[in-house]
């Protein structure tokens, strides 16, 4: 303890000079930790030890743990001193009880509770796990149909002779539904609710080869005119071949289109509202190309936002590039609720490589992301592409 012993500087620094000689790796680490502890109750004995003893552990031993523990007292050291001497010097915890004098039956049921909260707890989960029964839902699934029963229970004749039983649903036959025949290639006969007329043969065969007989129409039953007067003629005859029947599907309704987005021109933000909001609120990350061989500068990029409506709070020069925090406030557009929608953004442009923009939406929905960064590259389409 440098506290205690006053010549502990000058024990340990013939240990210091033979360092590389030590064979055993666990000394290495303990002269590690006791010359590092010892540099803060004694700062200007050890200082210059501490720093050749570092320099050997990093640069001329070859143990990893040994080297690793030098990095890490290194890099401790040169963020902060007081930090370093909170992690190296923290107060070892004090034992209250031994392993040994442990009762042997909670022993044993924590031993088979390893790998659990158990042994964080020191004692048997049944102490802090309330078992609750599982409820289990069971459900019968319906049996599924016969071979027979696809269409009623009837036969079918994909030539033409068969019929599809008195549970089909009626076919849209008809001279103006059935332009290609399609009832007689899927249905064969003809269904039991139609009649078939004879009427005169003034309109022709479209299809052609039966100019010598009067063509046949069929009067269809008030369902499958219905389904036919929907707008849902099944000229082809898909719906029996995908199974879904001859009723028209329900029309879906159309999504209205999110009104555009128009940002308000000479909106005031102060900085404290703006950092405030932009620490509470989720990013958003887009990214574009720079144009090759443009140099954009930060009054060229403010003049050019300013005019999109897009002010700008702080700006300034990163290593290879430009760096802008930037907002705007909405006039018109979608929002999440009542009250003012802003945007804020931290853009930054790249010298011939990328132009990244991380967005901050208040009170606005996700899809004015999108919305906001085309109106800011459209804004700075001089320099992106």
């Amino acid at each position: 303890n440098g506290l205690l012993i006053d010549e502990a500087p000058y024990l340990i620094e013939p240990m210091i000079d033979n360092f590389t000689e030590e064979p055993s790796g666990a000394v290495r680490l303990e002269m590690l930790t006791a010359a590092a502890k010892l540099f803060f109750c004694r700062p200007p004995e050890m200082q210059a030890m501490l720093g050749r003893l570092l320099d050997k552990a990093i640069t001329e031993t070859t143990h990893p743990d040994v080297r690793d523990r030098a990095l890490l007292y290194y890099r401790l050291l040169s963020h902060s001193p007081e930090d370093a001497r909170r992690v190296i010097c923290a107060p070892k915890e004090i034992v209250e009880e031994f392993h040994e004098e442990m009762d042997a039956e909670m022993k044993a049921k924590i031993f088979d509770e390893f790998n659990t909260l158990s042994t964080v707890y020191q004692s048997p989960s049944s102490k802090f796990v309330v078992e609750k029964a599982a409820q289990v839902i069971m459900s019968k699934m319906a049996p599924p149909p016969a071979p027979g029963d696809q269409y009623g229970g009837g036969d079918f004749d994909s030539v033409g002779g068969g019929n599809f039983g008195s549970g089909a649903p009626p076919l849209l036959a008809g001279g103006g539904d059935d332009m290609l025949g399609e009832t007689d290639v899927l249905g064969g006969g003809m269904p039991a609710t139609t009649q078939p007329t004879y009427a005169p043969a003034s309109g022709g065969d479209l299809l052609g080869g039966f100019d010598d007989d009067p063509p046949i129409t069929t009067t269809p039953s008030p369902a499958a005119a219905a389904a036919s007067q929907g707008g849902a003629s099944d000229l082809l005859g898909m719906d029996d071949l995908l199974g879904g029947g001859y009723a028209p599907a329900p029309a879906t309704p159309s999504t209205p289109a999110a009104p555009p987005l128009v940002l308000q021109p000479g909106a005031v933000l102060d900085g404290a509202t703006f950092e405030r909001r932009w620490s509470q609120l989720a990013p958003n990350e887009r990214q574009r190309r720079m144009r090759p061989g443009i140099q954009p500068t930060t009054a060229a990029v403010e003049q050019s936002l300013r005019m999109a409506g897009i002010s700008v709070i702080a700006s300034g020069a990163i290593p290879q590039g430009l760096k802008f925090f930037c907002y705007a406030k909405q006039q018109s557009g979608a929002a999440l609720g009542p009250g003012e929608v802003w945007f804020l953004a931290e853009l930054l442009l790249f010298t011939s490589s990328t132009a990244s923009c991380t967005v901050k939406l208040d009170n606005a929905p996700p899809a004015s992301a999108d919305a906001f960064c085309e109106q800011l590259w459209s804004a700075l389409s001089a320099v992106v592409s």
